[in-house]
């Protein structure tokens, strides 16, 4: 029996001559395309490769979920062919309000998605926002800090561009720029994968430290792309540092990282992932009962 989390998303994509009121002719047009875990839509129109993207991307998925040891979601029922319904379809519909976005603006068609099956877990499909640059996703976000950024819920970015806010507001999208490293993508779909794990723990992700949750994903991305210049920088960090400090962006991806490959490598893969709720119950207590033994690692490695 899974858990119902959600019935049915509608994607309702915005195309650049029907944004908002506030778009201008500059705003970037995109393209929807279906994607066996939800849908992507191609920022300035999908690319002549589109469906080999398309398949690296579901790769890389396959790679993070499988990394944990764990499955990926299964894929979602009738992703090949989504359903197109009337806005009238939503007229006097009970539980969630459907999310929705743009397939057709002149006919206002809109593309029914059916749930994502997770571990007995229901839960909604992933929008990937696929952008063919960086400089046009900094854009979009109204800033060069993220290289990325995984959105649950509707939460608009502050100082984003108002046609990027009507693409998120979905249940959950991945903001990535398709031409780049996939290390990016790994590191957002860990975070997704981060927040079902919490799903099927009955836990809250939004009260993990952030050391803790930019942790587990970079560890996830630098691992699987075989980086490991994080070490040295970790031990010297912890020479002069204790885990109880307030951390800068930066020292919460790389200490972070160093914080969960240690748990993992000390507790093992299903311990670590049994105890993620002691973070949100005692964070203090937590880093006061590793520190010791995550110095000494960091001296070993």
């Amino acid at each position: 029996m899974s858990e119902r989390v959600s019935v049915v998303v509608l994607l309702f994509v915005f195309l650049a001559s029907c944004c908002t009121a506030t778009a201008t002719t500059e705003d970037p047009s995109y393209e929807l395309s279906p994607w066996p875990y939800g849908a992507i839509a191609w920022v300035g129109g999908a690319p002549s490769d589109a469906q080999t993207r398309s398949e690296t991307i579901a790769q890389a998925l396959q790679d993070v979920f499988s990394f944990w040891g764990l499955p990926s979601p299964e894929l979602m029922e009738g992703w090949e062919n989504p359903a197109a319904v009337e806005p009238a379809w939503r007229t006097g519909a009970t539980g969630p309000v459907p999310q929705v976005v743009k397939k057709d603006p002149p006919t206002d068609t809109l593309w029914r998605l059916n749930p994502l099956i997770w571990e007995g877990v229901e839960t909604y499909p992933m929008l990937i926002i696929a952008f063919p640059t960086r400089e046009l996703l900094a854009q979009a976000m109204g800033s060069t800090a993220w290289g990325g950024v995984w959105i649950p819920g509707n939460a608009a970015i502050p100082g984003s561009e108002v046609w990027y806010q009507g693409m998120t507001g979905v249940p959950q999208s991945i903001s990535v720029p398709y031409q780049d490293a996939a290390i990016v993508t790994w590191h957002e779909i860990a975070h997704w994968l981060t927040y079902l794990v919490c799903l099927r723990e009955r836990i809250y992700m939004g009260w993990l430290p952030d050391l803790v949750v930019e942790g587990i994903a970079e560890y996830t991305a630098t691992s699987l792309v075989g980086v490991d210049g994080w070490k040295q920088y970790a031990a010297s960090w912890a020479q002069q540092n204790e885990l109880t400090v307030d951390l800068g962006v930066f020292d919460t991806y790389q200490i972070g990282l160093s914080v969960v490959a240690y748990l993992v490598e000390a507790k093992g893969v299903a311990a670590f992932w049994r105890e993620l709720h002691q973070w949100i119950e005692s964070p203090e207590a937590e880093i006061a009962a590793i520190e010791t033994g995550w110095r000494d690692w960091l001296q070993d490695h």
